[in-house]
């Protein structure tokens, strides 16, 4: 028997989809941070309308739509404009305690669109701003639990590796809590760690 590290075979499709998964969650932690890394930043978007759809939208964004749509319909500014290449749009509030919104693309198209509140200086989530009014039609949103998400949506819930889950595959609606409260919603791949 040799001394050296084992090794595990990952194919490069394995490797990609972890890579890629690592890229989000250390997104996710970097917004909720306040530290966003070198991309697009805005002040919160214009959303239209309040709905989430889970798997499938958030306030007239959708997965798989183009990267022009998109940032058209919540509003680009000099940093963030339909540029080819364009991998993200963040906007965060301009006062910092109402949170931020994130866009990943790939190939020219909506591939994850995360939500996520601002916490104070002591690490709690503040509850408040227009991420508060963004709601699936069964009512869960920020500040929502998993007895609510439950109620709501019974047996098509799921478990994942940050929190319950709706849908599967690149639709999947990953909740994340603070407190026993929902803080960041996240629309995409599921996000692993």
């Amino acid at each position: 028997m040799g001394t050296g590290p084992r090794t595990v075979g990952l194919s490069r499709a394995g490797l990609a989809l972890a890579c890629a998964a690592l890229k989000r969650v250390l997104l996710t932690a970097a917004v909720a941070l306040g530290v966003v890394p070198g991309s697009a930043s805005a002040a919160l978007p214009g959303f239209r309308g309040g709905l989430i759809t889970p798997g499938r939208s958030v306030a007239g964004v959708s997965i798989g739509q183009s990267t022009a749509k998109a940032i058209k319909s919540w509003g680009g500014n000099k940093t963030c404009q339909p540029l080819t290449g364009l991998t993200q749009c963040v906007w965060t509030s301009n006062n910092g305690k109402f949170g931020a919104v994130t866009l990943n693309f790939h190939d020219g198209k909506v591939d994850y669109i995360g939500l996520q509140l601002s916490n104070d200086s002591r690490g709690n989530a503040l509850f408040r701003g227009p991420l508060m009014k963004l709601k699936t039609k069964k009512g869960i949103g920020m500040h929502s639990d998993d007895a609510q998400l439950v109620k709501a949506y019974g047996s098509q819930v799921g478990t994942g590796a940050s929190g319950p889950t709706l849908g599967s595959g690149s639709h999947t609606t990953t909740f994340s809590t603070s407190a026993g409260r929902y803080v960041s919603i996240i629309i995409g791949p599921p996000q692993t760690f």
